[in-house]
């Protein structure tokens, strides 16, 4: 009989964790019920209603949001006022048959209303926002086409929600910015190109201050943007020949590691050295003159914005990009500023006192400590030798599964937190029949199914690697 590998729990958990049915068949649900609304606010003239997001690019899971985007040129009239009156019209009536609670955000840089219905499903909706829409036709693009961009982004997007870090408006990465951080941590290792070579207009590397390719084309359908797409930039083999074999636990290692590497020196000092992060060109750099308050910086491989409008604003039309000086652009920060902390700031350990100053220091922290806890689980995932001793069987066979599930569920709460509970606990039940057909003459039970189920739910945060063994010990000696 095999052992059960923790690569192979983690390739399952990355795969429930996306193309999330659910959250698919309530965003058609909440599409065609805005368009309701919006038909009676408009007096029954159609206005047309988008999904962009997660939905789009394939990775939604249990706990996406549902983005949703008003066509701008059916918007009559200003837009916060516009917004303002569809929040009050949401309140009153029901949205996807439920009472929803709305609160609109209408001073940000994109206007938007944040929508919670009574079942805890989050909606976003703004206006126009059809960059954002095409930007996440180009991540399904990778998605499709990159194995380990389609694995390795849904567990890094879990460990940062696990550690409460995957929040935009509250100063920490948004859902974009991380795929921007995995698609550089892949270029590095060989499996995806710089993205200038996505498009098929571009012959050569841009300038850094060069206007994007979506500041030239904003009002592209997705079907003629991928018109426009260079498919055969993505080689069959990843580019770097000594990267061919890779294994998901490493790449999550190695991610991790990066990500603890660009915030140490931004978090140890408010004397910091600024990183600027260019998947565009595949490459890092000091952050621009213009973005000297930052310390941690993302650049957005895709868009621009002006930074001499106040606020800045994004580019519309093409025959604005066609008048604009490169030297009026400032790249889009699409990490939301994250910068050293000041004397003083709140404990980095702490999430719930975290502001934008102390980030840099609790993503350090967290991302350093789950490396290395990795690493080690990488390098020695077998029994204990005093387990080995006491029960010989543990090395294989029945035994050395049942070591092989707890161990795993030990490991995947500590990276993945209460949060994936469920998630962690649906993957970790199909071992039970993986065991079963690999040798019938050791069955597990539906308890024994029941109960992984609830010790995920049960053990949560709390557990520690003593709990791990015991673990394993009690469930040798039951069996």
């Amino acid at each position: 009989m095999t052992t059960l590998s923790f690569d192979d729990f983690l390739v399952q958990l990355s795969e429930s964790l996306q193309n999330n049915k659910k959250i698919i068949e309530k965003s058609n649900e909440a599409k065609d019920d805005l368009k309701r609304i919006l038909l009676q606010q408009s007096g029954y003239l159609p206005i047309d209603v988008g999904v962009y997001g997660s939905v789009v690019t394939k990775f939604c899971n249990p706990f996406s949001d549902i983005d949703l985007n008003i066509r701008e040129s059916d918007v009559k009239g200003n837009q916060k006022t516009f917004l303002s009156n569809l929040s009050k019209r949401l309140e009153s009536n029901t949205f996807c048959n439920e009472k929803c609670k709305v609160d609109p955000l209408l001073n940000a840089n994109v206007p938007i209303l944040k929508v919670t219905t009574a079942s805890n499903v989050k909606i976003d909706i703004a206006i126009g926002n059809n960059s954002s829409t095409l930007k996440c036709a180009l991540l399904g693009v990778i998605r499709d086409r990159v194995r380990s961009f389609r694995i390795l982004y849904p567990l890094a997007k879990a460990f940062l929600q696990s550690q409460y870090l995957n929040c935009g408006f509250g100063g920490s990465f948004n859902s974009y910015c991380i795929a921007m951080l995995v698609i550089f941590f892949l270029q590095k290792k060989g499996h995806i190109p710089p993205l200038w070579k996505l498009f098929k207009v571009q012959n050569s590397a841009p300038d850094r201050k060069q206007i994007r390719f979506l500041d030239l084309y904003p009002n592209l359908t997705t079907e003629e943007l991928l018109d426009q797409l260079d498919l055969t930039c993505f080689p069959e083999e990843p580019l770097n020949p000594t990267c061919e074999s890779w294994t998901p636990s490493e790449f999550l290692c190695e991610f991790l590691e990066m990500l603890s590497g660009l915030t140490s020196s931004a978090s140890t000092s408010p004397k910091r050295t600024p990183v600027a992060i260019c998947p565009l060109l595949a490459k890092e750099f000091n952050p621009l003159p213009i973005h000297r308050k930052a310390a941690f910086f993302v650049e957005d491989p895709f868009t621009s914005v002006m930074k001499k409008q106040q606020p800045p604003r994004r580019i519309q039309r093409q025959y604005e990009a066609e008048m604009i000086d490169p030297k009026d652009l400032e790249v889009d920060n699409c990490a939301r500023s994250l910068r050293s902390p000041r004397k003083g700031s709140s404990d980095p350990q702490n999430p719930q006192s975290q502001s934008s100053q102390g980030t840099l220091p609790y993503i350090h922290h967290r991302a350093s400590i789950a490396a290395q806890v990795l690493r080690h689980a990488i390098c020695s995932s077998s029994p204990p030798q005093d387990v080995l001793q006491r029960y010989p069987g543990c090395a294989e066979g029945y035994l050395r599964c049942r070591f092989d599930m707890r161990y795993q569920l030990w490991l995947a709460l500590l990276l993945f937190g209460p949060i994936q509970a469920q998630a962690i606990s649906e993957v970790l039940t199909q071992f039970p029949r993986a065991i079963t057909r690999s040798d019938n003459n050791h069955r597990m039970t539906g308890t024994d199914s029941d109960g992984a189920r609830l010790y995920a739910s049960q053990l949560g945060d709390s557990f520690t690697m003593t709990s791990s063994s015991s673990s394993s010990s009690s469930s040798s000696s039951s069996s």
